[in-house]
């Protein structure tokens, strides 16, 4: 038992613009499990609809007096030419370093 009653773990990989009726890999993924059983995916055209359906599901978790664990996975990215600016090195994991 993890101590929650749901957890949800939210890919948080959306371009800028709204995407796609159809599923894309490039997009806000939500997936959410309560005591073993798993829900369908939640697919997210845009990041103003993942941000709505976030704060509604932890207020109602959060009103009926439920535990909620939430996971986010965001792109870890700079923009080209950073790692040259702050190490002197074009390699991208001197950032890191």
């Amino acid at each position: 038992m993890s101590g929650f009653d749901k957890v949800g773990v939210v890919d948080w990989s959306a371009a800028s613009k709204c995407l796609p009726t159809k599923p894309s890999k490039d997009a806000i993924w939500l997936g959410l499990a309560r005591g073993g059983a798993v829900e369908p995916p939640h697919y997210f055209r845009s990041r103003a609809k993942a941000e709505v359906h976030l704060v509604t599901l932890i207020e109602a978790e959060e009103s009926a007096g439920l535990r909620l664990l939430l996971g986010f996975c965001f792109p870890f990215g700079y923009p080209k030419g950073v790692a040259k600016a702050l190490t002197d090195r074009a390699d991208p994991f001197a950032v890191w370093a």
